[in-house]
C-alpha cells in the first residue's frame, strides 16, 4: 500500500485529493507499508 499523505509547499501543508498536483519545489511525505521504493519513479509509476 502507498499513500501520497502531504505536500509541503513552502509553509503550507496541504492533504492531498483529487485536484492537487505536485509542483517543483514541493516536497511530498508518502506512507508505504509492504513495499520498497527506490526513487520517485516507483512512487510515481514512471511518468514521464
Amino acid at each position: 500500500n502507498l499513500r501520497l499523505a502531504s505536500i509541503v509547499r513552502g509553509q503550507d501543508i496541504i492533504f492531498p485529493g483529487g485536484q492537487d498536483q505536485i509542483l517543483p519545489e514541493d516536497r511530498v511525505i508518502v506512507v508505504a507499508t509492504g513495499v520498497r521504493l527506490y526513487d520517485l519513479d516507483d512512487i510515481l509509476g514512471g511518468r514521464d
